[in-house]
């Protein structure tokens, strides 16, 4: 029996291996902060601050799991599991960060669609960094009021949305009616 280590197979399992590391890497700091804080405050408030960091260790190592399943899950469905692209450390990085902190169910599933979407080898747009601050800034009652809309829109993608076009001349209405067919001009 070979005792090598196989390489990840698809980028989400890279991703669950790296956020390991890195929560590794945060306990040990942790456990260094705790020794100091022993020093300076006693031994006491250093054992609650060691504790709290192993908790949170733990906390986004399991959120990294379920965000690594829930990816899969959306992969899978998509019909690209194995043909994934890998995401960018300037933007992965942010992404795990962020998104294993998060347990709010809407919004680990957005968390999930937007590394899905930035790992799918057939994506429209590039994912941005500016997704993770967006995305991060959102209360779950926010991320429920963007869900609505979504699927007010699906439902209803035969009605014109109305902006007003005060101040653009005819030019500027056609340029974005070219881009967005649905817009048109108030009543």
């Amino acid at each position: 029996m070979s005792t090598e280590a196989k390489p990840p197979s698809a980028p989400y399992e890279k991703a669950i291996e790296e956020s390991a590391k890195a929560v590794q890497k945060a306990t040990e700091a942790g456990r260094e902060l705790g020794a100091f804080v022993k020093l300076i405050l006693g031994p006491g408030f250093a054992e609650l601050g060691g504790a709290f960091a192993d908790w949170a260790a733990v906390y986004r190592y399991e959120r990294a799991v379920e965000l690594a399943h829930r990816v899969k899950r959306i992969h899978k469905r998509r019909g690209i599991e194995g043909r994934t692209v890998s995401i960018p450390p300037r933007l992965g990085i942010p992404l795990l960060q962020q998104a294993t902190l998060e347990n709010d169910d809407v919004l680990v599933s957005m968390w999930s669609a937007l590394i899905a979407n930035a790992t799918d080898p057939n994506r429209m747009t590039e994912a941005r960094r500016s997704h993770c601050g967006l995305l991060s800034s959102i209360e779950p009652l926010d991320a429920l009021v963007l869900r609505e809309v979504q699927r007010w829109r699906e439902a209803h993608s035969d009605r014109d949305t109305a902006i007003p076009s005060s101040g653009l001349d005819d030019y500027q209405i056609e340029a974005l009616r070219s881009k967005w067919p649905n817009f048109g001009r108030e009543s």
